[in-house]
């Protein structure tokens, strides 16, 4: 049954080879023109290693060792959270925007370029941050498996743009937990102080009691 089918499909073929011959090469110069002036995509990735603080502070550390390797994901499901914002990607966006005026090659740039505006007024025009922190969601931000390591990854029809997109949301992300890191300390710093204050304050108030009663001990 099988060679009687197939023998079916080659007599078919065979009494309508001018369609088949004609749809096949239509296709064939179809896909060739789309593969010759198909834009290029690249993709440029930057890897982060991203590590829990260690011991934490005074405030925030682990209560079982056990849990260390879980905690460590969740640390870094919190940073790609973070990363992946709309705040963070505004000032990804501010950065970017900012190398873009500071070159002077601006043919290399497709992603923060408006297109609808350029073609409009034949010149470059770059968007506006929320525009492009809203294009930016398009950059990829995944843990490698087993990893502590986080890969940030933008595609551009530049490889150059495509570079500095990753390079940049990479440093930025840097500035931001630095940020981050600092205030925690202040809050650190700034407990500590109110405990030093209140220890210190307390610690006059018993000494002026304990003077008080000495005094008036001695004149019983």
């Amino acid at each position: 049954q099988e060679s009687t089918t197939l023998k079916d499909y080659i007599r078919l073929i065979r009494a309508n080879w001018i369609p088949v011959a004609v749809i096949t090469l239509a296709g064939l110069v179809v896909a060739i023109l789309y593969a010759v002036n198909a834009i290029d995509i690249y993709k440029s990735t930057v890897a982060l290693k991203i590590s829990r603080p260690q011991g934490g502070s005074v405030l925030t550390s682990p209560l079982l060792p056990e849990f260390q390797e879980w905690g460590n994901d969740r640390f870094i499901a919190n940073e790609i959270e973070i990363m992946q914002s709309y705040s963070a990607r505004q000032i990804v966006a501010s950065a970017l925007i900012d190398s873009f005026y500071r070159d002077a090659d601006k043919d290399k740039y497709f992603v923060l370029i408006d297109q609808t505006a350029a073609k409009k007024n034949s010149e470059y025009i770059v968007k506006t941050i929320d525009a492009l922190a809203a294009t930016l969601s398009t950059v990829s931000i995944d843990q490698k498996r087993g990893l502590d390591i986080v890969e940030i990854s933008a595609l551009s029809p530049s490889p150059s743009e495509a570079a500095l997109i990753a390079n940049v949301y990479a440093q930025q992300y840097k500035m931001i937990n630095l940020e981050q890191n600092r205030n925690q300390l202040t809050l650190v710093t700034d407990f500590l102080d109110e405990q030093r204050k209140s220890k210190y304050d307390e610690l006059n108030s018993a000494e002026e009691t304990f003077k008080r009663m000495k005094k008036h001990s001695l004149v019983i």
